[in-house]
């Protein structure tokens, strides 16, 4: 799962379409996702945007550290316009690196 955020509010009529790809250590794809997040697809908080994303593939599962999500496109369309946000340098990765969980005995 990727987490969207969108620093401004995505209107009823607004889309964000964006295109993901997976590639495992050696470079290899080994999942791919082309989205169409919508305003019913996200929640607007804040002024905010907020929304998830799925890259599924039964080799997904088996992805660690060492593999790539690469976005390959994220074009938004607000009011009829639309905007190449990797042309426009507006993509930015939070590269979060989650915490191992432990059950306590």
């Amino acid at each position: 799962m990727v987490d969207v955020t969108i620093h401004d509010f995505l209107g009823t009529n607004d889309k964000l379409y964006l295109d993901l790809v997976a590639k495992d250590k050696s470079g290899r794809v080994q999942g791919t996702s082309e989205n169409v997040i919508t305003y019913g697809d996200i929640q607007n908080l804040q002024g905010k945007a907020f929304g998830n994303v799925f890259i599924e593939s039964e080799t997904m599962c088996g992805a660690d550290r060492t593999w790539t999500v690469q976005v390959k496109r994220a074009v938004l369309v607000v009011d009829g316009k639309r905007e190449d946000l990797l042309k426009a340098k507006k993509v930015h990765i939070d590269d979060f690196q989650p915490m191992k969980f432990k059950v306590a005995p």
